[in-house]
Order: structure tokens, then sequence, then C-alpha cells
């Protein structure tokens, strides 16, 4: 398909324009969330980060291990910033080398994985957000963290998100030279979800694991399986 022809340039302008009731993202566990639930989370995020405060697209590095958290969080947030992963598995020092490399303005980092990393808790008290599930429905996914207080009286000063700004930044992971960033904007994205469906024959419902990066899978030898918290169906 030529990207001329593609109905969508932004990622909000996707989910947006898919029926409320629809779901969007579901569990193993049998927990779903619907294309609403996910726009009021759009809201709910971007007024989390005080985006209003700043007069270019924030960067905001997700330090996540469990796929359903990465998704929604990815779902979120890129409709209004730059999304910049990075592999949960990395010592301290490793995240702290790719957050100042990728200049991050804030850390949403999975609720638990903080836990022995004291420096970075130090370093980044100001810019560190947590995110997890309340319960054990995936709509239940919150952020909690710094209020942003010193933004409470600014005034709206960023435009909304181009189709040519950056949606996601992905460092490679240095196998045969050293790491690179790889930038992918708006349009990038829609494009791609709209045409992996096409080539899998119009098929629904997407089978993920991990994205963003490549990470070791813990297996289960005796069950012959790899052992998934969540495993999620994208429609």
């Amino acid at each position: 398909m030529n990207t001329s022809e593609i109905k969508y340039g932004k990622i909000q302008q996707m989910i947006f324009d898919q029926p409320q009731k629809n779901i969007v993202l579901q569990s193993t566990n049998g927990s779903y969330i619907s294309y609403g639930e996910l726009q009021s989370l759009i809201f709910k995020t971007k007024k989390k980060f005080a985006v209003e405060c700043f007069s270019r697209q924030l960067r905001i590095a997700l330090i996540i291990k469990t796929p359903a958290i990465s998704a929604i969080a990815f779902s979120t947030i890129s409709c209004f910033a730059t999304v910049m992963p990075i592999n949960s598995s990395l010592t301290e020092e490793e995240l702290i080398f790719f957050i100042e490399d990728l200049e991050a303005d804030f850390i949403l980092i999975e609720k638990g994985l903080l836990i022995k990393k004291n420096k970075l808790k130090r370093k980044y008290s100001n810019k560190i957000f947590e995110a997890f599930f309340s319960s054990s429905e995936i709509s239940s996914f919150q952020i909690t963290g710094s209020n942003n207080k010193q933004f409470s009286f600014c005034k709206k000063i960023k435009e909304e998100v181009k189709e040519s700004e950056i949606a996601l930044l992905l460092s490679t992971s240095g196998t045969t030279a050293k790491p690179k960033t790889v930038p992918l904007t708006q349009k990038n994205i829609c494009c791609s979800a709209i045409n992996i469906p096409l080539a899998k024959n119009n098929d629904p419902i997407m089978v993920t694991k991990k994205p963003f990066f490549i990470q070791e899978i813990p297996f289960d030898l005796s069950a012959k399986k790899p052992i998934e918290k969540h495993a999620i169906g994208l429609r």
C-alpha cells in the first residue's frame, strides 16, 4: 500500500476513530481494555505529564518488563510525546547511560523495578513516574509519581503533535557496532499498524510478546513454553 493512500497519519487520530466499545488489547487472563477506555487514559496520561508546559515534544523513557503495561504505556504516551523504550534487564549504570544519551525529560518505570536502584532514584527523583495495574484487569492501568507542581500555572504553548514528529526512538542492541538510535514518526507507526494486518490476510487479532528490543524470555522447560505474565492480543 502506498503511504499516501493511508487514512491515518497520527496515532491519536487512529485510536479515536475506532468504536469505543471495541476491544483494543486483551490479556490471556481474559481481561481487556476497550478503545473508549484507552481514549480516556490518553487524556489522563497527558495531564499527568503536564504536556502543555513544554514548547517542544516531550521525550519519555520507558523501563517496563510486563508486555501489557508496555503496550498501554506506548499507546497512550505516543499520542503526545516521543517514547523511548529501554531494556529493563540492563544494569543501573547502563540504564543511566541510555537515559542521558536519549535526553529523556521523564522516566516511566514499571512499579517494583526501582528496588535496589538507589542511584537511579537519587539522580532522577523529580523525573520518575511508575506504571502498574491496580488489579488483575489490564484496564486498571495507572501512573503515579511527580505531580509536576512547578508547572501548575503554565500556559499551553505546545501545538498538537504532527504526523512528521517522532513517536518512537529505538536503540539498537550494538551487536555489530555501537548502539544507534532509530526514529519512527507518527505516520511510520500508523502505516505499520495498517499494513501488518493486511499482510496477515486482515486477521483482526495479532499476538505480541515483549516489544521494542531483543531480550531473553524466561522458559519453562517442563511446560515447554515461555513464562509470560501477560500475552496480548491487539485488535
